[in-house]
């Protein structure tokens, strides 16, 4: 699911500097996206800070099927922080206005934006900041 989130947020980046452009061909090569998208948008470069995270995370969907003889079984949720950050990374960076990007409903809104919602809104909120 986590590389299916970044496949996702890569898309619509690419698709936001270059509608149209055949996204599809990529398929599930997350690397090969991730050089399209910083391209395409100079001040992106999720390498930078992320690179093992996006390689991982292709290799892992490639290897979903344990037919594959040679999977390496080191996954672990250890990694969930990391593929938690390059997803926030992502979206932080897609080049679409602030206003639908927070808009007033999700758990970005209410973990990104400084307000105190009532306990019954959301009692996770001080969990989500924190972890």
């Amino acid at each position: 699911m986590g590389s299916e989130a970044v496949e996702k947020y890569l898309k619509a980046i690419i698709l936001y500097k270059e509608p149209g452009y055949p996204v599809i061909k990529y398929l599930h090569f997350l690397r090969k996206m991730s050089l399209k998208a910083s391209k395409l948008e100079p001040s992106f470069n999720p390498f930078q800070d992320f690179g093992e995270t996006i390689d991982r995370l292709e290799l892992h969907y490639s290897l979903r099927y344990p037919k594959v003889t040679e999977f390496p079984y080191s996954a672990s949720t250890a990694e969930l922080a990391r593929i938690d950050e390059l997803v926030l990374y992502l979206y932080d960076s897609l080049p679409i206005p602030e206003v639908p990007k927070f808009r007033m409903n999700g758990y970005f809104f209410e973990v990104c934006c400084p307000w105190t919602p009532p306990l019954h809104f959301n009692p996770h909120k001080n969990w989500l900041e924190r972890e």
